[in-house]
């Protein structure tokens, strides 16, 4: 039941809206270099954490790749 509750739709909208910033339905490096902020990696890490998530190659987070990052290490 407590997964259950950690991955409702809802909640899982809500985390991704906190570092889609522009409400464009993706996710940048650049958004999430600004949320995650007090963490000091240069470009280039940022950007391997994206690849790293980012399935269909087009350099950004879509909400789908975002869920599935979240369900394979939770």
């Amino acid at each position: 039941m407590a997964r259950e509750k950690l991955f409702s739709k809802e909640k899982l909208d809500q985390a991704f809206k906190i570092f889609d910033l522009d409400g464009d339905g993706f996710i940048t490096k650049a958004e999430l270099a600004n949320v995650m902020g007090g963490i000091e990696l240069d470009d280039n890490a940022w950007m391997k954490l994206v690849k790293e998530v980012d399935s269909n190659s087009d350099g950004k987070i879509s909400r789908d790749e975002f869920l599935n990052l979240l369900t394979h290490i939770l």
